[in-house]
């Protein structure tokens, strides 16, 4: 084995930062990384690191076993063999999930979570339908302790919505997750403007089958009523846009 394949084997025991040691041979150029999810075959992706002598992975799917392997190519092209291959799986963050259920009407109400989160993500499903104004739960001031709520009414009514309406919500730790049946989730936010046409957001990691999204408005930036639609829905991303 050549002296700069003494590569990644410790430094991938907790990371995916694979480093080769310098190499002094005068016609190297760079390096090439292979990997793959697939328990053997050929690696169906690779990327060119320059002579760069460490590289960290971004975008790896937590709860999967990856192979990785190293080329190195001199100025004229040529390639060497691969270095020995290593595996490395990506632990999965702590999965945290609470859901719950709050009365309110239109004055803010704060709800306190049961633990701490980091990273919380906020959803509330649809208001029961006790008054009969239109209506929309509005979220706000979200923290690792709790969040804000209260219920809105469209802004042609006159914003006091008196009667005590129910609704559930559902928190999570930002970040995707395999259950121990194998079912993915995904929790996460994204900042959007798009009122009048619908913009794509991506998900983290592409799902096997169409997943169900489920979305909330978690900031109170303008002050009118306001909701969200999606269309698109597709394994990869879904489109969004804000309804006044």
């Amino acid at each position: 084995m050549p002296p700069w394949f003494s590569c990644f084997r410790s430094l991938l025991a907790q990371q995916a930062s694979p480093s080769p040691l310098p190499n002094s041979e005068a016609d190297l150029a760079g390096y090439n990384l292979y990997y793959d999810t697939n328990s053997s075959g050929d690696y169906q992706n690779v990327i060119n690191v320059g002579n760069q002598p460490q590289y960290t992975f971004v975008g790896l799917e937590t709860g999967v076993t990856y192979r990785i392997a190293l080329t190195a190519y001199d100025v004229y092209h040529n390639e060497s063999d691969f270095s020995e291959e290593i595996q490395i799986l990506i632990p999965q963050p702590d999965f945290k999930m609470e859901i719950g259920e709050v009365s309110l009407n239109h004055e803010w109400v704060r709800v306190d979570f049961q633990q701490p989160f980091v990273d919380p993500v906020v959803v509330a499903n649809p208001l029961s339908c006790i008054g009969g104004d239109p209506t929309t739960a509005r979220i706000r001031n979200v923290d690792g302790n709790g969040f804000e709520i209260r219920v809105q009414e469209w802004d042609y009514l006159n914003e006091l919505h008196n009667k005590v309406e129910s609704v559930s919500y559902l928190v999570m730790e930002r970040g995707s997750y395999i259950l121990d049946d194998g079912t993915r989730l995904e929790a996460n936010s994204f900042a959007t403007d798009d009122t009048g046409t619908f913009g794509t957001v991506s998900f983290d990691q592409p799902f096997q089958q169409v997943p169900v999204i489920t979305t909330s408005i978690i900031t109170e930036n303008g002050s009118s009523a306001v909701t969200g639609r999606l269309q698109a829905i597709s394994t990869e991303s879904f489109q969004y846009c804000m309804q006044e």
